[in-house]
């Protein structure tokens, strides 16, 4: 398929997905369900057969992704756990802007380009070029000479409270994913990364990074990860030839909207020269 027809089929499903989630909404608020919490059986009483992955249509990477109902309405679905799911008031509660990176923070970056870099516009691939050519280290501990443990992407299960604003809010088993993990001396690093070559997502889903850093602070914390000293989450973007990073902490483990910048960084790719392009 080519990749116009890939983006076609895409445009295509996201079109389905906000139309489905917005028929959900229509549903919960006509039948004044409170708390507005709903389970894959409403979802594929609504769906059909569309959607072979029910967690798939409550998945919204950016604000501007979610269906216009939503944002009108100024909500957004969050993940439960075990096949259940809840709307949840305030978009600015679950999604967070980019800030913007000052010129200080951003450098170009000589790297040798690889026959693979820039082949597909998934987030494995973002984040395989700024391991690839020592992005990630250098943004994490100012040496690109470091060779980290590196953790490729997994899917786990974790249960746990946290609140949102005045809302406590129970998670059970609740499947996380994490784009992928590097570890170095007592220093657990969690990745979440999208391709922007558009250079048009504005902010991001919180829960993103949230859930994957309470899965590891939870476990630290219970003794599960001896020699684990301290977590970081760290956002990638690459904006075609650039790749951006933004590190944030929790200053409040159980409350995902204390979320704050700790630093950020622009990595403007040039190709090595005098080098062969692959």
């Amino acid at each position: 398929m080519s990749a116009t027809g890939r983006s076609k089929m895409v445009a295509g499903r996201q079109g389905k997905k906000k139309q489905k989630m917005t028929q959900i909404l229509e549903y919960l608020r006509s039948n004044r369900v409170e708390p507005p919490i709903f389970d894959n059986d409403l979802v594929k009483r609504i769906t059909g057969s569309e959607f072979g992955n029910q967690f798939d249509l409550t998945k919204f990477a950016s604000s501007a992704k979610l269906p216009t109902a939503l944002r009108e309405n100024d909500c957004f679905p969050i993940h439960l756990g075990e096949g259940r799911h809840q709307i949840v008031w305030g978009i600015s509660n679950g999604y967070h802007i980019f800030e913007p990176i000052l010129g200080g923070a951003i450098r170009d970056w000589e790297y040798a380009r690889s026959p693979l870099d820039g082949s597909d516009s998934s987030e494995a691939g973002a984040l395989s070029l700024a391991f690839n050519q020592q992005i990630l280290v250098h943004f994490l501990f100012g040496d690109r000479t470091i060779v980290p443990k590196i953790h490729l992407p997994r899917r786990t299960k974790h249960s746990f409270e946290y609140r949102m604003r005045d809302q406590l809010i129970s998670a059970t088993n609740l499947q996380i994913e994490t784009d992928l993990t590097i570890e170095h001396r007592g220093t657990l690093a969690i990745f979440e990364a999208k391709n922007d070559d558009q250079d048009d997502m504005s902010d991001f889903a919180v829960y993103q990074l949230y859930h994957p850093y309470r899965y590891y602070v939870d476990r630290a914390h219970d003794g599960e990860l001896q020699g684990i000293k301290v977590v970081r989450t760290v956002y990638v973007k690459k904006v075609v030839s650039a790749v951006r990073l933004y590190e944030y902490s929790f200053p409040k483990k159980q409350e995902p909207t204390s979320i704050e910048l700790f630093k950020a960084a622009e990595y403007r790719l040039t190709e090595a020269s005098g080098l062969d392009r692959y």
